[in-house]
């Protein structure tokens, strides 16, 4: 007999959430404290895929909840939903966390912090998994609270001289954005008399007078959106969050803390659609922040902070193709962003324990003694790069193919757009894995345990088939129209554009090095407070 829906919905969250209380009740067994989150995050992959095996995804409209009370005309709801789009998110979180929850068992064996570190993951977990199914404002907005103050945790439990700095600074700013999406939110459900969303997605058609007031808590919402998911100019966050452990990395840059705005939008999309300027804000930001963001990763000198600019890139582009009107192309990349860019970051950990450094003039020539990090690295980075056929070149044609179809003006940009993204990783790649002019290497390297190398294996993997399979399957699932695809001249500009990225970045290391790039100079003076400008370099 197969579980009721109901139950197997309210699973999803819950199981993390009682690994968390599992691993806060048990912290003194070393043994198991580490596999709660794995297990927690294993039973909501299950779920999801239970529920959405039982019947079509597209035919998902799985709810749960109702009225909590009546305060005057505004009626205040508890609930979660399952449709296509949050099944597809929700499985993509789950996930993602299920392989950094893997990685983070054998990464962290050693550590001290460990115990409060699984639980925290755990918390993390659930936070973001009731965020992209809640069915009420006010339950969205308590998940996306929790989010914050579980990232602030995670990058605070490090025992580094700039953790409590870091985390503070998460935390300040992010709840800075948290106040605009308070007020946001709160102006939506007065305007539609409840919380619910479908009452919230409602006010697309109502039109005057609510059209006239619409505008107004869908910008503070987009603040909101923009401050978590790190866009300019509410970046300075994310890159010094680096200090945290590779799977705390991992977890913010993928899948769920820094997508939660793209999330919310995506969410909200119906009324933002039927808002064409405040549509238009949402394009500008998004794509300016793409490009401003890949320039700055071309002058870093540290590979966790070249890939912490490189997802405020990636978010932007995902923000660029949701201000073009299409949804399809920033769920797209969204999920094969959160797969190669959490290889990345775990690779990137794994470099450090080995190397006992992630700063890339003090690595170069590892892939000898690492040839399977490596290699898994080169994969995921080609991924980014757009290289095809992986995953990344599905997306980001989506994304160009949506750009060229509804913001015609502004294409030009994106094959620059590919160019540079395509040097700073390639930089980043051959800076540490390949010989340099003063190349120091590693005098002692500590191979990567098995446990660390293979989530990053799967998600390479991923990185390598995802992108076919979405471009096969998800249009159908979601039920959302794909933009017109991109004519054979632009396709030839874009894939020059990257050969041309990865060429100029090997030739420049082969000569000087990993020097900070002139490309991206300027962006990082205009992006970074001068008096943070060397140190966001370093």
């Amino acid at each position: 007999m197969s579980p009721p829906p109901d139950a197997l919905l309210l699973a999803v969250p819950l199981a993390p959430l009682t690994a968390m209380l599992a691993g806060i009740a048990g912290r003194r067994r070393a043994r198991l404290v580490a596999w709660w989150p794995v297990a927690g995050t294993a039973l909501s992959v299950a779920a999801l895929l239970w529920l959405g095996l039982a019947q079509p995804v597209a035919a998902l409209g799985l709810r749960l909840g109702g009225a909590w009370f009546d305060a005057g005309a505004l009626r205040l709801t508890l609930g979660l939903r399952l449709d296509a789009l949050s099944w597809t998110v929700a499985l993509l979180v789950a996930a993602v966390a299920l392989a950094v929850n893997v990685f983070a068992a054998a990464f962290m064996r050693e550590q001290s912090e460990r115990a409060g570190f699984h639980a925290a993951m755990s918390g993390f977990a659930a936070a973001m998994l009731t965020l992209v199914l809640a069915d009420s404002l006010v339950l969205l907005f308590a998940a996306w609270e929790w989010v914050g103050a579980a990232s602030w945790l995670l990058i605070a439990l490090r025992r580094e001289p700039a953790a409590p700095a870091a985390a503070a600074k998460a935390f300040v700013m992010t709840r800075c954005g948290d106040l605009a999406l308070l007020a946001g939110w709160l102006l939506l459900a007065l305007l539609a008399g409840s919380t619910a969303l479908d009452a919230v997605l409602g006010l697309a058609a109502r039109g005057a007078p609510v059209d006239r007031w619409l505008p107004l808590p869908l910008l503070l919402i987009a603040v909101g959106a923009l401050t978590k998911s790190a866009q300019l100019p509410f970046s300075a966050w994310l890159p010094d969050a680096m200090v945290a452990q590779a799977p705390v990395s991992a977890l913010l840059h993928s899948a769920t803390m820094v997508a939660a705005g793209a999330w919310l939008l995506l969410r909200l999309f119906p009324l933002y659609e039927a808002q064409p300027l405040v549509l238009a804000l949402i394009f500008a930001v998004g794509l300016s922040g793409a490009l401003l963001a890949a320039l700055v990763a071309c002058v870093q000198r540290d590979l966790k902070r070249v890939l912490a600019w490189s997802t405020i890139s990636h978010l932007g582009q995902t923000l660029a193709a949701l201000g073009a009107a299409v949804p399809f192309a920033a769920v797209f990349h969204l999920c094969t962003h959160a797969v190669f860019k959490s290889a990345l970051f775990l690779a990137a950990g794994s470099v450090e324990h080995a190397a006992g450094s992630h700063r890339l003039d003090r690595l170069g020539e590892l892939r000898r003694r690492l040839p399977l990090l490596a290699g898994l690295f080169a994969v995921s980075a080609l991924a980014l790069a757009e290289v095809p056929p992986l995953a990344g070149f599905y997306s980001g044609e989506s994304v160009f193919a949506a750009v060229l179809q509804n913001r015609t003006a502004f294409a030009p940009l994106l094959p620059v757009l590919a160019f540079v993204s395509a040097f700073y990783i390639a930089r980043a790649y051959y800076a540490t894995f390949e010989r340099w002019p003063g190349a120091r290497g590693a005098s002692s390297l500590e191979p990567p345990r098995a446990g660390e190398l293979l989530p990053v294996l799967g998600l390479a993997v991923a990185a390598i088939v995802l992108g076919a399979w979405l471009a096969h399957s998800l249009p159908a699932v979601l039920g959302l129209s794909e933009p017109e695809p991109s004519d054979l001249g632009w396709r030839i500009t874009r894939l020059a554009a990257v050969v041309a990225g990865i060429c100029a970045a090997v030739f420049r290391v082969r000569a000087v090095g990993p020097a900070p790039a002139r490309i991206g100079a300027a962006a990082a003076a205009a992006v970074v407070p001068v008096r943070g400008v060397e140190r966001a370099r370093g």
